[in-house]
């Protein structure tokens, strides 16, 4: 099992379709309910991915989001970025969905995502708005019973085919594509770590399938 420390990446999320949302629209990393996510919060997640999974404290109170490391009891609610499948474990495309709240200065709430969550900040979530178009424009109604009869909606899990850490140097020579661990950060010794990871995304699609 790949290990990751210190995470400045920003990726784009391919989305398909929604599968659940947090009824009270805050992420459950987000503990503050900010809508932002901290770099502690976000370390908090990767100390789940590193441990091979997380099960629910008992008491719930004692710890910071009651969850703690490690598999165990499954009986409480998932965390929020378990969602893809729901299993008490975080995988890397999953821990790569809460890096990209924490590079988008914030989330909100989405509809037709794949966690319920979008990222920036600003939105509102789905709840009510094809209700409020249909009474006000007599059309909504007949429009949302189209699409829903007729989409085949669908999430797709695309894992990398292959990555590399990239070290900062002069020469520009060094990387690291073999290795057990992804480096991404700034080291003691202030060089910078970067990583690529490749993902065969039209390998990977339907035919006629549209990224939303």
């Amino acid at each position: 099992m790949r290990r990751i420390c210190l995470v400045v990446l920003i990726l784009p999320a391919v989305v398909f379709a929604a599968t659940r949302a947090s009824a009270q629209g805050y992420h459950t990393a987000d503990q503050d309910e900010n809508s932002r996510i901290s770099l502690s919060e976000l370390l908090r997640v990767i100390q789940f991915f590193n441990s091979g999974g997380f099960s629910c404290a008992d008491p719930p109170a004692s710890t910071e989001d009651g969850y703690q490391p490690g598999p165990g009891n499954s009986g409480c609610t998932p965390h929020d970025s378990d969602f893809n499948p729901v299993d008490f474990e975080i995988s890397l495309s999953e821990l790569l969905r809460l890096i990209q709240f924490f590079n988008s200065n914030g989330y909100s709430p989405g509809c037709g995502t794949e966690d319920g969550f979008q990222p920036g900040p600003g939105g509102t979530g789905c709840e009510g708005e094809g209700e409020g178009e249909g009474e006000g424009e007599g059309e909504g109604e007949g429009e949302s019973e189209g699409e829903g009869e007729g989409s085949d909606l669908m999430t797709v899990n695309l894992p990398p085919l292959k990555d590399a850490s990239l070290y900062e140097r002069e020469t520009g020579d060094r990387a690291n594509g073999s290795g057990p661990n992804l480096f991404i950060g700034t080291t003691g010794m202030d060089t910078v770590r970067r990583a690529l990871l490749a993902f065969d995304i039209a390998g990977m699609l339907p035919p006629g399938a549209t990224i939303v």
